[in-house]
């Protein structure tokens, strides 16, 4: 078991887990002293004057104040746990390789981000923040049990045995099935979230049928897996709640039999009933506690794997470069390369040179490696055998985010959406002047576009995608780019959405920048390749 993982979902959180188990103690030696107080108060109930009364009722004032405090503080600890997994999750995610990304199901890491990071943080709050109290409830009452009456107390602790025995049978079955449910529960997400996108062809290819057949069987599994934990989890509520029962009348058929024959008195009766309640209590909670282990444990062993399945980037900046080394013609050599997916070459013995300046034009057909080779010039890929060469040093010598923040500026097929708004959306976080910002929208015909909207660059992006054209997003990604600069640009079919007339005035924006930039754009437009210095095409 990964321990360190451990330490992570825990950060930030020592503090309040002491300060919550201090109140949690301080309720605990108040409520032990409570049973002590009131029989006192019996024994001379004839001289119990009103402050007495008072005193009762602000000590049982004072201990609901503190049960108050501790639920709430329980509650911060339990949603930072939740927070610090999530991030942690996302964090992995982020700093992975993009292979190990596109080898995970969506439905699989969602599942595990909500459900299992759900059950391990309420399962932890619950171990952490309960437990020291329960047990030192639990021994103070066994204390005073033992000193009101011993016999008693050797039918509390084959009890004990009998529960906690019981309750490991249980967990280890949970563990088994919650893992099943789990694993359930994400096959159904990958399923369902699939078969959304996919909507449209499901319907055109008539696979209705089909995909309700295979819609059903991932929904039954979650039924099925959801009733053998439902099944375990209710015999162990009647089971606790017999046991429990029958201890309680065991206790009463004792407690008959000893004030009879005069071996307890009333007021020890009192005493030992109230102990016997917080014997019982805590007994409960370390008992769940035991049967939630189990729960934890399948929820760590999912959110543990996918983690260790993320080998991360090399992000390490000692004796990287960090600025683009110098070159005589060729800004990017490829030599020797081969990039397989799996078995799968995509690439073997690549050989090709990128010009410094000048716009380079890649062509080929769909599943040639076009955008391959793109994410290998990236640095998303690392090649199996050979080099690429950037400026005069191999790409891996170069620090990545140097790299992918001031070297290359990437302009992707698909339209993403960041930010909450245009303007973020279109600056991605860098600090640049309104007026380049308006410059690029005027060349790329989007400035009237912009000004139609009700709030400008400040109009939300999900309203924005209900508005806009694909060709107006198209330019407007295109002008993020630009906005964003580099000293490489790769553009992946940057006219594909666009009408004759914006096409002509993107080429001529490329071609004006390959005589300041290195551009490379992969298309299929006959438009782009009459204005390339040159052509790359990928073919067998």
């Amino acid at each position: 078991m990964n321990k360190r993982s451990f330490i992570i979902y825990l950060k930030n959180t020592y503090l309040i887990l002491f300060i919550t188990n201090i109140i949690a103690l301080l309720i605990v030696v108040m409520s032990l002293y409570q049973p002590q107080y009131i029989v006192k108060l019996i024994e001379n109930y004839s001289n119990i004057k009103a402050k007495d009364f008072l005193y009762i009722i602000l000590f049982i004032f004072a201990i609901a104040i503190l049960n108050s405090i501790k639920f709430y503080s329980t509650k911060v600890y339990s949603e930072r746990i939740f927070e610090n997994i999530r991030e942690y999750i996302y964090r992995k995610l982020l700093e992975t390789k993009i292979d190990n990304v596109s080898n995970l199901k969506k439905g699989e890491i969602l599942s595990i981000i909500s459900a299992d990071a759900r059950i391990l943080k309420d399962s932890l709050a619950t171990i952490l923040m309960d437990i020291p109290g329960a047990i030192v409830l639990f021994s103070g009452s066994i204390y005073y049990l033992i000193k009101i009456n011993m016999r008693l107390f050797f039918i509390m602790i084959a009890f004990l045995f009998l529960s906690i025995a019981i309750s490991i049978i249980f967990s280890l079955l949970l563990k088994k099935y919650t893992i099943y449910q789990q694993e359930s529960f994400a096959n159904f997400i990958t399923v369902f979230e699939k078969y959304l996108d996919k909507l449209l062809i499901i319907k055109a290819l008539w696979l209705q049928k089909s995909a309700e057949k295979k819609f059903k069987s991932t929904s039954k599994d979650i039924y099925n897996s959801t009733m053998k934990v439902t099944k375990i989890q209710a015999l162990m509520t009647p089971i606790s709640n017999l046991l429990f029962q029958l201890f309680i009348l065991g206790l009463i058929f004792v407690f008959t039999i000893f004030i009879k024959d005069g071996s307890m008195s009333v007021e020890e009766l009192s005493l030992f009933l109230m102990y016997s309640t917080f014997f019982v209590l805590p007994l409960s909670t370390i008992v769940n506690s035991v049967g939630g282990i189990g729960m934890i444990l399948a929820a760590k062993v999912r959110i543990d794997k996918i983690c260790m399945d993320l080998e991360e980037e090399e992000l390490d900046k000692k004796d990287k470069i960090n600025r683009l080394s110098k070159c005589n013609e060729n800004i990017v050599d490829i030599k020797n390369a081969s990039f397989a997916y799996g078995d799968n070459y995509i690439f073997k013995n690549l050989n090709l040179s990128v010009t410094k300046g000048g716009l380079s034009v890649i062509i080929g057909q769909s599943g040639k490696g076009k955008t391959t080779l793109v994410n290998l010039i990236l640095g998303l890929f690392k090649l199996n055998e050979g080099q690429i060469i950037l400026g005069d040093r191999n790409i891996e010598e170069y620090d990545l985010e140097y790299l992918r923040s001031k070297v290359f500026c990437y302009c992707p097929q698909d339209i993403f959406e960041w930010g909450d708004t245009i303007r973020e959306s279109l600056l991605l976080e860098a600090q640049v002047d309104t007026s380049i910002v308006e410059y690029w929208l005027e060349i790329l015909n989007l400035k009237k576009f912009i000004e139609s909207l009700p709030k400008g660059l400040d109009m939300e992006i999900g309203s924005l995608l209900k508005k806009a054209s694909t060709g107006e997003l198209q330019r407007l990604s295109l002008a993020r780019s630009f906005i964003r600069g580099g000293e490489i640009y790769i553009f992946d079919e940057p006219t594909s959405n666009l009408d004759k007339e914006n096409e002509e005035i993107v080429n001529n924006i490329l071609k004006d920048l390959s005589k300041r930039k290195t551009v490379i754009v992969v298309s299929h437009r006959q438009s782009i390749l009459k204005l390339a210095d040159s052509i790359i095409t990928l073919d067998n």
